[in-house]
């Protein structure tokens, strides 16, 4: 069964530390990329930090998913068992 399945605070707190953690991978990756410089699969492109900077912007987006009333729904609320 998936995590995101799975409903309660473990789930919420452990997605949060997941997407915390992978967005300082995604640092990791530009620091990376400034000082030895772009990976061989980014030789060809013209910025070698596009592809880091769309997974940081969407990790952030579904970290702040998780902290608006909506998201935080999803883990909290049961959906009805009838439908």
């Amino acid at each position: 069964m998936a995590a995101g399945m799975r409903r309660g605070i473990l789930t919420w707190a452990s997605m949060v530390v997941y997407w915390a953690i992978s967005i300082v991978d995604h640092i990791g990756n530009f620091v990376t990329t400034t000082l030895v410089g772009p990976p061989t699969i980014a030789e060809g492109m013209e910025t070698p930090y596009l592809v880091p900077a769309i997974q940081t912007v969407l990790d952030v987006v579904f970290l702040a998913l998780l902290f608006v009333p909506v998201g935080r729904d999803l883990f909290f609320k049961l959906k009805n068992s009838d439908n």
